[in-house]
This record gives C-alpha cells, structure tokens and sequence, in this order.
C-alpha cells in the first residue's frame, strides 16, 4: 500500500501519563526586528524616500563608510564619514560631495551618530524623481548650540519651490524645532515649536498636511502648525539635502533620518524606534 507524503510539519505534543495529548507545542514566534518592520511600514508598497540609520552595521550591512565610493567601512569612533547607507529598497545613499565636507562618526558605546562642523559637512543624494506634492520627515537628532541649523532641505536651497526643510533650531532667537514647506513664491508655512535650549535630544517630525500646512512634532507631541496661502505643486527631480541651506550649515548631532514622499498618518512606530535611536523618552 502506497502512503501519501506527510506535507504538513508535525507539532511535538506533550502527552498525559495515560497517553492523551495536553498540549501541543507550537514552535516560538520569530522576532521581527524593529527596524525591518519599519522599513516594510514605509517601503513596503512602493513608497519613495530614505532611511538612513548612523551605525557602522545595520542589519548585518555597512551603514556608514570613510568614503563617498563607499568602499572604506567606518569602524571606530572619529573616523570620518564619506557616505551613508539607504536602508530604503531605493538605495539613495547620503554621500559628502567632497572630502572636506565629512562628518565624524561618534558613540558613547550604546548610542551612534554623525556630528556635524556647522562650517562644511553635509551629504545629498541623487537627484530623486518624485510626482508627489506630498513628504514626512523625521530625524533623530541632538544640538549642542543654539546656532542656526538646518538638518535638511531640498537642494539645499529653501528658496527653490516647492520645497521643505526641516532646523533645529531655525534661528538664534527661535531656539526650537521648525519644520517649513515653499509653495511658489514667498508663500512659506512655518511650524515653530516653543524654545528649547541647548543642548537638547530629540525625535522631531515635519508634515506637510495639505498643500498649504507645516506641521510638527517634537518628541511626539504635536508642537506647531503653521499655513500659508498657495498651490504646492509636486517636487519634480530634487536632491535630498542634508546639513545645509542656502546660507548656513549643521552643527546637530545625527543619530537617524526618514524622508518619505508621502503623508505618514500613523508616526507612532517611527517615532519610537527613532527615540531609542537618540535615548529619548516619548
């Protein structure tokens, strides 16, 4: 007699002393690591953007390379930082335009980021092709002064439309977070939080909510909102600028980024990896 194939795995069972089954035992759940999930969360259907997370290896993969040819693995605290993987399927990486404008990988042996000169560092990516009027950005970020600081902007360049860019803080007197959308023009939305002294770690979130409201968040409260009249167009072929605007550059302390090309609703899960990313409590 031919017997079918067992397909099916079998459950290892535990048994009374008269021979009934109790228990069947299932094996464990597998652990999804937390930044896999997000990945899937926000990149899982096609979604257009960056993630970059500051550590030397992610996800069993060089993050973080001396180099902008990412050939050269950063590996101890102080080395420079030519290029910054994208942990997106897009694989937009974040690269130094020259060797001068570096940053320098730093850790305290459980938290990582890139510390910027407030002179020169920054990183771009490619030009990215998007027909979306529509981004979210959130950053895990410390500063250490109350210096202007921009941590990204659109081809570096506010003044470009349409556009967003997000500084912590904006400026010497606005010593908090603000997150800025350009429609055309000088139809600017600005959401200014409170002031917040340096030096200060945060997880703070930019939203463009339609297409004439800023809104941002700062260690996930909602801080500011801010409108403007105008018709934001989509942000056509742009690079993602990181560190510098038009007329300034970072000193902040980078510890992760997400950039989205889309309207995240739910900022939840991102906002709390991002927070164990730079210790801070939501």
């Amino acid at each position: 007699m031919i017997k079918a194939a067992i397909t099916q795995p079998i459950t290892p069972a535990i048994r009374s002393p008269f021979g009934q089954v109790v228990a069947n035992l299932a094996p464990p759940p597998v652990p999804v690591d937390p930044l896999q999930a997000r990945l899937e969360e926000r990149f899982g259907a096609g979604q257009v953007g960056i993630m970059a997370i500051i550590q030397p290896t992610v996800l069993g993969q060089t993050a973080l390379y001396k180099d902008a040819a990412m050939t050269d693995p950063v590996l101890s605290a102080g080395d420079p930082v030519g290029a910054i993987r994208d942990f997106s399927p897009w694989g937009y990486h974040l690269r130094a335009p020259t060797s001068s404008a570096r940053g320098v990988y730093r850790t305290d042996g459980e938290l990582h980021w890139i510390e910027f000169n407030g002179v020169n560092t920054q990183y771009e990516t490619v030009p990215i092709a998007v027909d979306v009027n529509r981004v979210t950005v959130c950053a895990a970020v410390r500063k250490p002064s109350n210096l202007r600081s921009p941590l990204v902007c659109l081809d570096g360049d506010l003044a470009v439309a349409p556009n967003y860019a997000m500084y912590f803080p904006r400026t010497s007197s606005i010593t908090g977070a603000s997150f800025a959308t350009h429609s055309s023009g000088t139809n600017y939305a600005v959401a200014d939080s409170s002031n917040i002294s340096a030096p200060a770690s945060a997880v703070l979130t930019g939203r463009n909510v339609n297409t004439d409201t800023a809104r941002l968040w700062y260690n996930g409260v909602l801080a500011a909102d801010g409108t403007a009249a105008g018709n934001f167009s989509n942000f056509g072929t742009r690079k993602i600028v990181v560190g510098r605007d038009r007329t300034d550059f970072s000193s902040a302390e980078l510890f992760g980024l997400y950039v989205g090309y889309e309207q995240v609703d739910d900022l939840a899960p991102l906002e709390s990896y991002f927070a164990e990313r730079v210790g801070v409590s939501l």
